[in-house]
């Protein structure tokens, strides 16, 4: 592998650290949202059933194209990180 297809590869990384990035903004927007809601109709935080959609759908979008534990922990990051901002 040269040096300029290299650079290549990691300028595609670049793009799609931002494009997570991006998303990661547009999800924690929509969290302060929920956090709103559930406040006012007294609705707890934690919700196990919903983390356990949310991570089986993420396992079935990757399918075969990452190991599903991988994707499984990176959503459990997210939805660790989610709780806290609710919790604030």
């Amino acid at each position: 592998m040269s040096d300029k297809t290299l650079e290549k590869l990691r300028k595609k990384i670049d793009k799609c650290d931002k494009n997570i990035c991006k998303q990661l903004v547009d999800r924690f927007s929509v969290v302060q949202k929920i956090k709103v809601y559930k406040k006012l109709h007294n609705i707890a935080i934690l919700d196990p059933k919903r983390e356990s959609v949310v991570k089986s759908k993420a396992r079935n979008l990757v399918g075969k194209k990452m190991p599903t534990n991988s994707v499984e922990n990176i959503f459990n990051t997210i939805m660790d990180e989610t709780k806290k901002a609710q919790k604030k």
